[in-house]
């Protein structure tokens, strides 16, 4: 029986003492957390990064457009007199000796010479240049036109005869391409054999 009451007794003191011990475990706790701070956790924010504004490109200025000036039109200068080695007709020719005297070199064959030429006409074949050169080839006038024709056509030997008294110096070199036939159609002046005047009256010397 006494046992018992002992037992009984002792919870109010028990009771007690927790309760004490469990004031002063608030107590402390109270004290604890006024001088700890409450620590916080905390997130990295990813940075915000401001827009950044689009490069402004200033406007381009353009020059008006000039007008085109139309190419001016190529002036062809007027001929007054042939130039040298140029090919020449018989209205050429005839201009030329209504200027000034001019000098034929006949380059057809010997034979062809003696039948007719052109009015003081020297006879020059280019055979004539094979064993040097001819005496009538230095004695033709350097500073008067010289006129080389043949039988025209296919007949190049007037040229070769210009080309030969070129390289010896002389430089109013023409070529009647028409030849001794045409010449003489046209009625244009011929020397005959004897001498004499033949054909037109169409052109002569001045």
């Amino acid at each position: 029986m006494s046992t018992s009451t002992g037992v009984v007794s002792s919870w109010p003191r028990a009771l007690t003492q927790a309760c004490a011990i469990g004031a002063l475990a608030i107590a402390l706790g109270a004290v604890h957390a006024a001088w700890r701070p409450v620590q916080l956790s905390l997130r990295a924010e990813t940075p915000v990064t401001p827009p950044v504004a689009p490069p402004v490109t200033p406007p381009v200025t353009r020059e008006p457009a000039q007008p085109t000036q139309p190419a001016a039109p190529a002036v062809t200068p007027v001929a007054t007199t042939p130039k040298v080695g140029t090919r020449l007709s018989i209205d050429e020719i005839r201009a030329m000796m209504q200027a000034e005297p001019v000098q034929f070199v006949d380059a057809r064959n010997a034979s062809e010479f003696a039948r007719g030429h052109l009015p003081g006409a020297v006879l020059l074949t280019p055979d004539m240049f094979a064993t040097g050169l001819p005496p009538a080839a230095l004695a033709l006038d350097r500073g008067a036109p010289v006129i080389v024709y043949c039988t025209g056509g296919d007949c190049h030997s007037s040229e070769l005869v210009a080309i030969r008294l070129q390289g010896i110096g002389y430089s109013r070199l023409f070529v009647y391409e028409g030849g001794y036939d045409a010449w003489k159609a046209a009625g244009m002046a011929v020397q005959m054999p004897d001498g004499s005047p033949g054909g037109g009256n169409g052109g002569g010397q001045r």
